[in-house]
């Protein structure tokens, strides 16, 4: 079983609920050594992307769903969802592969769910504002010609009564298969799931309750090895998300902020990136200030500011202390 994350030329930037594309050339200078200059070059109706520009953008994904070397792309509007395959560099409306119906569309993911080395198309969908109901969405890769809906599902991942988010493949037993790390926007009585793969296709148990994780504010998590000794950190991302950081440890994921030095808060959105250049990840952290509900809801009621945290190399382990 394959899960999908690509590098590619084109660069997703979403501004305002604004799609963009741009061409990210590097240019390596002839002064000092390491100096290099960056330039953004507006192609997004050059490739093919028109009419994207006035959408209401929620999330996007990257794959190549056919197999063909190219590396295809997945938008969800919110309430709809379209798929563009990739000719060389111009790109194909090509949504009529996959039978979506409108609804309350969040986050969208390439995911290999049924382990036949085709990415699989994975939707989380929301429950009408915290009111109602809302099952996420499958859709099965037909070898790269269509895509086909999954009609019931395992309950445990189409999580009827969960406020769609995200869902983020990781093999979290270390069995060889890939389990799906399901968010939700925090609601009481509506945790975040960890669905864990069965041999079967489609039978899954959660053990989220166990994993210490399965109330905390966050829309989604990123899995992460910080220090390059196979252990697995998780940071979990989106408006308003704490900013701890687990270790897992067995079936049970701990909270090691305090060990790592980490005093943030709340959190927009956290990249692992190597800013130092040292062979090890640090991470960038976008913040918001929020007042906080205690239905869950995140007012945003201040401007963006960003800290980077780098890992100071610490033996036996990961530290990590403030640079901006």
């Amino acid at each position: 079983m394959k899960c999908y994350l690509s590098t590619v030329r084109l660069s997703l930037v979403l501004r305002g609920g604004c799609l963009l594309f741009f061409i990210l050339p590097l240019v390596i200078g002839t002064g000092s050594a390491g100096a290099y200059s960056l330039k953004f070059t507006d192609v997004t109706e050059q490739v093919g992307l028109t009419g994207l520009q006035h959408t209401t953008t929620y999330s996007g994904a990257v794959a190549d769903f056919n197999l063909d070397g190219k590396i295809d792309l997945l938008i969800c509007h919110h309430g709809s969802i379209s798929l563009f395959q990739n000719y060389s560099g111009n790109f194909v409306e090509r949504t009529n592969l996959v039978p979506f119906k409108r609804g309350d569309m969040h986050g969208v993911s390439f995911i290999d769910i049924n382990n036949d080395n085709y990415p699989d198309i994975v939707v989380s969908c929301g429950a009408n504002r915290g009111r109602g109901h809302g099952s996420n969405l499958f859709f099965l890769n037909d070898h790269g010609r269509r895509f086909v809906f999954v009609d019931n599902p395992s309950p445990v991942i189409a999580d009827n009564n969960g406020r769609g988010r995200s869902i983020t493949p990781d093999d979290y037993n270390n069995d060889g298969l890939i389990d799906l790390l399901i968010f939700n926007q925090y609601q009481r009585m509506r945790p975040h799931r960890i669905a864990i793969a069965g041999k079967t296709w489609g039978d899954y148990t959660d053990v989220g309750l166990a994993s210490n994780i399965s109330n905390i504010q966050s829309y989604g998590i990123k899995v992460v090895n910080l220090n390059g000794d196979y252990r697995k950190y998780y940071i979990p991302t989106g408006p308003g998300a704490n900013s701890n950081i687990y270790l897992q440890r067995g079936t049970q994921l701990d909270d090691v902020s305090k060990q790592l030095g980490i005093n943030e808060s709340v959190s927009v959105s956290i990249v692992p990136f190597d800013s130092d250049n040292d062979g090890d990840f640090d991470l960038f952290y976008t913040h918001r200030r929020f007042t906080m509900y205690p239905q869950g809801a995140a007012v945003i009621n201040g401007d963006i500011f960003f800290r980077i945290l780098a890992d100071m190399g610490v033996e036996n382990g990961v530290r990590l202390s403030k640079m901006v």
